[in-house]
């Protein structure tokens, strides 16, 4: 691994657990933009809730977000007498080079030869999501991103896409971009870094809330293919503007961010499970080619029951059987429950039972050790988000070298 790369890929600051992100600090510009700073906030990808500030462009809100954030890791920095738990940082560190696979791979066709005749197909939330971006970016550009593909990063990284998505006027050149606009340049921006003049990713997306939006993800590089289908829970609506009956290439026939009603296929969610059944049996295992991994994550959204985690594990090992197609159980991520415990985040989902790290590995466990009893791999990302919460950017996601480190032991362990 270059000298660079490396010390990209450690860039890091340590802030304890569920403390404020703006520090203490003796410097009185800090203490001054101090009220400033805690309004530029961020909801997360998929918990939509209400932030003071989501972006105004060329305002002093953005300007002091560019200052004070730190590129890449979403933690505030500049600031002069700032605490650095160093002990955590270097513990951080240490992992992520412990297996720098995807890093040492970069400029060489060796993560393609790993990939020859290879298609993964990955279900599940905005982790799993965002481990599909990262892991396609690596194959396509044959190197990790340089950048953040956390969704409201990629406004501020790419704003000259962005400008042209909405563009701005004298008028409205300081109103704040709504989530739906910000989501919309995140689908576009991402899927440009997703496509090159060789391959490019089809984007069958479109949002307008929660429970109504569509993200599915396909890249094709060569005879290898990375496939992403979002999974959050026994409510998930599976909806298509393309099925594989009709063949190849891709052709949703909309726009990126324009595919909604009317979905050529429509497979409803139901509290027993059966439409995630019916997902895999009806769509997943008719893609060409064949997928030869199907990686599946569920957590965060709430766990399992386990008498339908028993049905999943079962038809997934027919599936086996029947197609050869390896299945694996992706565990939980370590993570914080600040969000969880607010109360406008359980009057927006009440389905999503509160949790704490103690239940939560509980639950985890079991979860792998049944999926072992019916013949499922585990992928064990409790195990290896264990002290790198420094690098989470909120309580759920982690940023980009995180990320990048996560697909490295993804790639080490089944490729």
């Amino acid at each position: 691994m270059s000298s660079k790369l490396l010390s990209l890929a450690l860039v890091l600051l340590a802030v304890p657990e569920g403390a404020s992100l703006v520090l203490r600090s003796a410097n009185p510009a800090v203490v001054e933009k101090k009220t400033d700073l805690e309004q530029v906030c961020h909801p997360n990808l998929e918990f939509e809730i209400s932030c003071p500030v989501i972006s105004k462009m060329g305002d002093e809100s953005t300007s002091l977000r560019q200052k004070w954030w730190l590129p890449g890791t979403g933690l505030i920095a500049g600031a002069v007498g700032m605490t650095q738990k160093a002990t955590t940082q270097s513990g951080a560190e240490a992992k992520i080079a412990s297996n720098s696979l995807l890093y040492s791979m970069s400029g060489s066709n060796k993560l393609r030869e790993r990939f020859q005749n290879k298609h993964i197909v990955i279900l599940g939330d905005s982790i799993s999501q965002y481990m599909y971006m990262n892991l396609a970016y690596n194959l396509l550009h044959k190197e990790p991103p340089h950048f953040d593909f956390t969704w409201w990063k990629m406004e501020e990284q790419f704003k000259d896409q962005s400008l042209r998505i909405f563009p701005r006027t004298a008028e409205n050149y300081s109103k704040p971009l709504s989530f739906k606009q910000m989501y919309t340049i995140w689908e576009q921006t991402s899927n440009t870094q997703l496509s090159t003049d060789e391959a490019q990713e089809v984007c069958d997306c479109w949002y307008e809330n929660q429970e109504n939006m569509v993200q599915n993800r396909y890249l094709k590089v060569g005879n290898s293919a990375i496939t992403f289908l979002p999974w959050h829970n026994q409510n998930t609506k599976f909806r298509f503007h393309w099925t594989p009956n009709e063949g190849y290439p891709i052709k949703t026939e909309c726009e990126i961010s324009d595919c909604k009603p009317p979905f050529k296929h429509e497979i409803e969610g139901d509290p027993q499970g059966e439409g995630l059944l019916n997902v895999l049996d009806e769509f997943v295992m008719n893609l060409q080619p064949k997928p030869t991994h199907i990686l599946m994550n569920k957590g965060l959204w709430g766990h399992m029951e386990e008498p339908k985690l028993r049905k999943l594990f079962e038809a997934g090992r027919k599936m086996h059987d029947i197609h050869g197609t390896r299945f694996i159980w992706q565990t939980q991520t370590q993570r914080g429950y600040n969000l969880g415990e607010s109360e406008e985040f359980h009057r927006k989902y009440p389905e999503v039972p509160a949790m704490n790290a103690e239940t939560d590995q509980e639950i985890i466990l079991k979860e792998a050790t049944l999926a072992k009893k019916y013949g499922w791999e585990v992928f064990d990302l409790w195990e290896h988000s264990k002290g790198l919460e420094v690098t989470r950017l909120d309580d759920m996601h982690y940023n980009e070298h995180a990320k990048t480190y996560f697909n490295s032991m993804l790639v080490k362990q089944f490729f």
